[in-house]
């Protein structure tokens, strides 16, 4: 069985477990919080935040766009826990996107509040 390049981003997949209402406005290109003080400091985050790791914010596809990437884990980096089955949603969306091209990884996803791991197998 092939491949079926699918075109769901991962952050459709968050929105949706999320708020639907949400998932609908950024399908149609609406982003409220585009401007919003949490998504500000969540760039920064990114762009600040483990700085020996060599493989930051990899796109895949021009579909998913992994946070942190090694040679076995997929990480994504999130400011809080509150919405912890969104982020795991959306990181088992990732492992599975890539297992479907023949690319093998773990996953975790770090939250920079607590400075909490959370490993999927």
């Amino acid at each position: 069985m092939s491949f079926v390049r699918l075109d769901i981003q991962g952050i459709k997949v968050h929105y949706y477990f999320v708020c639907k209402r949400k998932l609908w406005l950024f399908s149609k290109g609406i982003q409220l919080e585009s401007e919003h003080e949490k998504v500000a400091i969540g760039q920064l985050l990114h762009e600040h935040s483990y700085k020996r790791v060599q493989m930051k914010e990899k796109m895949v596809d021009d579909v998913i766009k992994l946070d942190l990437v090694d040679d076995d884990y997929v990480r994504e980096v999130k400011m809080s826990s509150k919405m912890e089955k969104a982020d795991r949603m959306q990181l088992l969306y990732y492992l599975y996107y890539l297992k479907q091209m023949g690319i093998e990884k773990k996953g975790s996803f770090i939250t920079q509040r607590k400075n909490e791991r959370k490993k999927l197998n």
